[in-house]
């Protein structure tokens, strides 16, 4: 039994590969809709205040350039308009998450963020996008902060990303957008594009896939989790979301 379970793990990893499985549903967009994906608000934002946002769309974005200089990749994307409802709040907006499960390994994470100003105006704050893996924050890019103001027609291109080891069992990710617009129909657009979770499974962990310690690895992703929602809520003050 043992010699079989060794040459079938031997195969397990060939077939993998070294890019690994993808394990997020639906995270190029390519269904034209939120498929796989629950959208949520945070306690006093919003995901738009424009008529048909959020959405799936074809769009061609030339990357930190302009709306209407595009460069022939015409892909689905997701697009939002992030805002907050109340001026109590400094930044707030929403986003997408997903759930899924692994036998465990080493993750990796990656999604391409946009911000994007359609009208004819220039606008502060173009979004803040932020990277959770079960409550815990993975990365984090600022288009304020690093790109500054945004004039009308123009495009902000980034990406979100990281390494982790993640244990057998369920996982989230989460993708959360903030602007400190206020109630604003003319606001910049956040897109989403090209989320992906690969995982390349590690020795310790193949040898779950037998069933081998599968309690322990739940309690302690449980544990994890736990631990994160907790820093979350002393690094704002509160709970992002429900």
């Amino acid at each position: 039994m043992k010699k079989w379970f060794g040459s079938w793990l031997g195969v397990f990893i060939f077939a993998l590969g070294a890019n690994g499985q993808e394990f997020i549903a639906n995270g190029r967009f390519l269904t034209g809709d939120f498929g796989g994906w629950t959208m949520f608000a945070t306690q006093n934002g919003r995901l738009s205040l424009v008529s048909g946002l959020p959405g799936v769309t074809i769009e061609d974005l030339d990357h930190d350039g302009s709306l209407f200089d595009p460069d022939g990749n015409w892909s689905f994307v997701s697009r939002f308009q992030v805002q907050r409802t109340s001026s109590a709040s400094i930044r707030e907006g929403g986003g997408i998450y997903q759930s899924f499960a692994t036998a465990g390994g080493m993750a990796t994470i990656n999604a391409d963020i946009y911000a994007v100003m359609p009208f004819n105006f220039t606008k502060p704050d173009p979004g803040v996008f932020s990277l959770f893996v079960d409550g815990a924050l993975i990365d984090e890019f600022d288009f304020e902060l690093q790109r500054g103001d945004i004039n009308p027609q123009q495009v902000f291109a980034a990406s979100l990303g990281g390494e982790l080891s993640l244990n057998a069992g369920n996982h989230e990710l989460r993708i959360l957008m903030r602007s400190s617009a206020l109630n604003d129909g003319s606001a910049p657009l956040q897109y989403l594009d090209n989320i992906s979770v690969t995982i390349v499974p590690e020795p310790s962990t193949l040898a779950r896939l037998g069933g081998f310690e599968e309690g322990k690895s739940a309690s302690a992703s449980k544990a994890r989790q736990a631990f994160a929602r907790s820093s979350l809520q002393k690094r704002f003050g509160r709970e992002l979301w429900d």
